[in-house]
């Protein structure tokens, strides 16, 4: 996270059933804490932005699909899949289900069929969109992309 000092506002009373998992580096003090209750385990931070790292470690520890194990800006929903890469190298993505197609739609190319899980190398500041699905998008050529055709709206909000 960033290095930001911030005031001690609140705390966590340890007790047996809850492991510290981190300290506020002033006094000492339980800044951040796990608690199993009844099946299933309850994480509390008493400070604010949390490091993407423990994020994503919070996340597995959750069962959570871990898309990504790096730092750089991802949004996924049940079709796109978008990567915006904040250092150059490979990305490995990892999907929570199997995808007929997964299809990279800025380079105009298939990138694996049946799969959960894709590689890509992409340059520092560079964004990827990648289209996972069935697609009948994947077997049209570069440009060939299909237009949308706005819907009828059959009522107006103002």
């Amino acid at each position: 996270g960033p290095a930001v000092d911030w005031p001690l506002m609140f705390r966590i009373e340890p007790t047996t059933d809850v492991r510290v998992l981190g300290r506020y580096p002033t006094d000492a003090a339980p800044a951040l804490a796990l608690r199993d209750m009844e099946g299933c385990s309850i994480v509390y931070s008493a400070v604010p932005l949390l490091p993407p790292d423990l994020l994503r470690d919070l996340g597995r520890l959750a069962g959570c699909n871990v898309y990504l194990g790096t730092s750089d800006a991802l949004y996924a929903d049940r079709n796109i899949v978008s990567v915006h890469s904040k250092v150059p190298g490979a990305k490995s993505i990892r999907l929570p289900h199997r995808a007929a197609d997964v299809y990279d739609l800025i380079r105009h190319q298939s990138l694996g069929r049946n799969t959960d899980r894709f590689t890509v190398e992409m340059n520092a500041h560079e964004t990827a969109l990648f289209y996972v699905g069935t697609a009948p998008l994947a077997a049209r050529g570069p440009g060939r992309a299909p237009t949308l055709k706005p819907r009828r709206r059959r009522w107006w909000p103002w």
